[in-house]
């Protein structure tokens, strides 16, 4: 390959700076390597606590030739050429974001990493330190608790979807998108697809947000007293959170993780103002996250899109020979997450619009046991599933048999 130009020399020699922080860690530049042509060099080769990686640093600030180079780099990993991880280190506004979206997609299949410039200190000590890698057999679970979860009825849910999603995978009411979670673990997901993941609550977004780009900042921020879980940081942070103090976005996705894990049930819900008013959960001591699953968690987010808006404005990203999965707020039950009620006329504009895409997206949409919802949509293959909810708080009649509907449009 050609030889670096002067922003690229500046960018490896910055690189170079931070991995020589690093006790044990043995760095070769510009490598040499047999490859698809014959012969390259890869700007780095780094062994480290008996693995290696290999880096290329790209910065294009203008438009230029990078774009072209990435699929030399893709056809050698799918080749196996380099032997070890291979991570691209990428910088600058000329690389096309077509050229991005394309590296996306070929992630889960061909098993590399993207490190952004802008958090580049953070993310190399999470490859290095955790050695996660980007495969499609890391399993995952939800970092959030969250009301009206599927983790009871997902076997029997899980079984009404695609096979194989080979699309792109639309989630416009995300929550703790526990469904995805599965159909990641399951391999449904086509090794092309795009996960878009979408919801109306700002703060949720800010968090998965965080996790995607800077893990190990949100673990150690959540290290400070101040998330100890008890009653008395649970309404200093309640008021914190509430106040109209400026917060950067580390900390307000520390805080929504903390008040999702301390205050009651998994339950988000915001009063007429827009203030969380969710009570303490009155256990001491909660875990807030899972380390390894929270890494995890981030390695998965890389291949998806989030996004903070109206589940309108989501769907209209669904193209033909997508999927579609709709958990929208159940009519006739727990319905105000936020202080924009969903309510009965909600529910048609949403059933109106899931009819309309279904010619040309797969649909499928969650709800309640309602005559409404029958009616609304009485064209679309109904099931019936049985879950247990919690319906008292006393201790011997905790929980009863309802049915929840999974609609297949």
């Amino acid at each position: 390959m050609a030889k670096a130009n002067r922003s690229g020399v500046v960018l490896e020699g910055l690189i170079y700076n931070i991995l020589q922080k690093y006790q044990g860690i043995g760095i070769v530049k510009q490598y040499p390597l047999n490859d698809i042509f014959g012969s390259s060099k890869v700007d780095f080769k780094i062994d480290y606590k008996g693995k290696t990686f290999f880096i290329e640093a790209k910065n294009q600030s203008v438009s230029g030739s990078v774009d072209q180079k990435l699929p030399f780099y893709l056809e050698n990993i799918r080749e196996n050429k380099y032997p070890g991880h291979f991570v691209f280190v990428l910088n600058g506004n000329g690389i096309r974001n077509g050229a991005l979206s394309y590296l996306k997609r070929k992630q889960s299949e061909l098993n590399f990493s993207i490190i952004d410039f802008d958090n580049i200190t953070q993310q190399l000590l999470g490859l290095l330190e955790y050695n996660q890698v980007q495969t499609i057999n890391l399993r995952i679970k939800p970092i959030i608790k969250w009301a009206g979860g599927k983790r009871m009825i997902m076997n029997d849910i899980k079984k009404l979807f695609p096979s194989k999603i080979e699309g792109n995978y639309h989630e416009p009411f995300c929550g703790g998108f526990s469904v995805a979670c599965e159909l990641y673990n399951t391999d449904r997901f086509g090794k092309d697809t795009v996960i878009y993941l979408n919801d109306n609550i700002p703060q949720l977004i800010t968090l998965y947000e965080m996790i995607k780009q800077n893990p190990l900042a949100l673990m150690e921020e959540l290290k400070n007293e101040r998330y100890v879980v008890n009653k008395e940081n649970f309404e200093r942070n309640k008021d914190r959170y509430n106040s109209n103090e400026i917060k950067t976005n580390l900390e307000i996705a520390a805080l929504f993780l903390f008040l999702n894990k301390s205050g009651y049930n998994g339950v988000y819900r915001e009063n007429r103002e827009g203030k969380y008013n969710v009570p303490f959960c009155k256990k001491d001591n909660v875990k807030l996250y899972e380390e390894e699953n929270l890494m995890t968690m981030s390695q998965f987010l890389q291949r998806c899109i989030l996004s903070c808006s109206d589940y309108r404005s989501a769907l209209q990203q669904a193209r033909d020979g997508d999927t579609v999965y709709c958990d929208p707020p159940y009519h006739n039950t727990f319905n105000s997450y936020s202080k924009n009620v969903f309510d009965e006329k909600s529910q048609i504009l949403l059933a109106n619009c899931c009819v309309a895409l279904k010619d040309k997206v797969d649909v499928m949409v969650s709800n309640s046991d309602e005559p409404l919802i029958h009616e609304l949509y009485s064209s679309a293959t109904v099931h019936k599933i049985p879950v247990k909810r919690v319906v008292n708080s006393k201790g011997q009649d905790r929980t009863n048999i309802v049915y929840e509907l999974f609609i297949v449009v």
